[in-house]
C-alpha cells in the first residue's frame, strides 16, 4: 500500500464514530454482525420498524453477537448505534 492510500485510509477512520461495544468487540475478535438502518428509516412503518430492530439485536445479543446498526447521521458514519440514535432516524 502506498503513502497516499494510507493517508486515505487514516482519514475515513478518523471520520467514523464506532460505539465503544462494536469497537471492543472488534479488538478482541468477538462477532459483530452489521445492520442496515434502512429498515428504520423508510423500511417498515413506524412502529413496527424500531420493534423489529430492537428484536433483531436483541437475538444477535442473546447469541453472544454483537449488533452495529449504521447510519449516517449529520453527514458523519455510524457503526453501532444506541437506542436513542436509532430512535431519531424514524
Amino acid at each position: 500500500m502506498d503513502r497516499r492510500t494510507e493517508d486515505q485510509n487514516d482519514s475515513i477512520l478518523v471520520s467514523l464514530k464506532i460505539a465503544p461495544d462494536v469497537n471492543d468487540a472488534l479488538l478482541h475478535g468477538n462477532p459483530v454482525v452489521a445492520l442496515e438502518s434502512t429498515i428504520i428509516s423508510h423500511g417498515m412503518p413506524y412502529p413496527q420498524n424500531l420493534q423489529t430492530a430492537k428484536e433483531v439485536q436483541a437475538i444477535l445479543k442473546a447469541n453472544g453477537v454483537v449488533p452495529a446498526t449504521i447510519a449516517i447521521l449529520d453527514g458523519v458514519p455510524c457503526i453501532g448505534m444506541s437506542a436513542l440514535s436509532t430512535s431519531w432516524i424514524v
